[in-house]
């Protein structure tokens, strides 16, 4: 066995993005071989995936976008990124571009920039409305006007995210560009996403020639003269161990 095969046998994707990524994520998991939830924390799931006849397990944790210490070790962690963003809401990629200082601290970590377009245009309502009138200070909200209001900010919100569109994508586009090399950049329709199981092939393929890309390039910086009394094998394990502890 390798030493890129001996000390690690999972793969850790980070997802991060709007809240449209749940549709992609649910077709992902049924294409998978197996598809558990770990017991104990719900934003982590395991997919075991077959890529060519040999079948590796892939953490995928989403922690999202918010600043705490499950979201900086989940990308640590990561052997790939994926950043999802709706191309109806600029907001959605400006909220992934608050991540770009973590994600920069993660040199040659792959990245797939994913950007929906499909998606539901908020009108501003929280859900909670039941229908039934209210009294505020004294006076009786007016009912009737509520619907009106309501349909002007539907339609303005539709203008806005059919401006937002081309404008979401084309932005989307120069960052992965600024990202570099790394970052692969989609256009995707979620609800007619019926490449599930090549999307999965991909990325597992991706993070097997991008991992021994770097565990090559670390062990040769660690090479040392051999020390006396110390086997090649002994310096082997040694080298691998370190090569554990990089890469945990």
């Amino acid at each position: 066995m390798s030493i890129e095969e001996e000390y690690r046998n999972e793969f850790s994707v980070v997802l991060l993005g709007s809240s449209q990524k749940s549709v992609l994520f649910e077709k992902l998991c049924k294409a998978a071989a197996k598809y558990e939830r770990h017991v104990n924390y719900e934003d982590v799931h395991y997919l075991t995936v077959d890529c060519d006849g040999k079948e590796e397990l892939v953490e995928i944790t989403d922690p999202g976008l918010a600043r705490t210490g499950g979201r900086e070790v989940a990308i640590k962690r990561a052997d790939l990124a994926m950043l999802f963003y709706s191309a109806l809401s600029l907001n959605s990629l400006h909220n992934l571009q608050a991540l770009k200082e973590d994600l920069e601290t993660r040199r040659n970590l792959p990245l797939r920039l994913l950007c929906d377009s499909d998606g539901s245009v908020d009108d501003g309502e929280d859900g909670s409305s039941t229908g039934i009138s209210s009294v505020s200070e004294g006076y009786e909200s007016d009912i009737e006007g509520e619907p009106r209001i309501r349909r002007r900010s539907s339609m303005e919100n539709i203008r806005k995210a059919q401006e937002d569109e081309g404008i979401a994508i084309e932005q989307g586009k120069k960052w992965a560009s600024e990202l570099g090399p790394c970052c692969e950049f989609t256009v995707i329709s979620s609800s007619q996403f019926t490449d599930a199981k090549s999307f999965l092939e991909e990325i597992v393929s991706t993070m097997r020639s991008n991992r021994k890309k770097q565990t090559r390039m670390f062990i040769k910086r660690l090479q040392l003269p051999a020390i006396d009394g110390d086997s090649a094998v002994v310096q082997q394990e040694n080298l691998t161990m370190k090569a554990m502890w990089l890469w945990t």
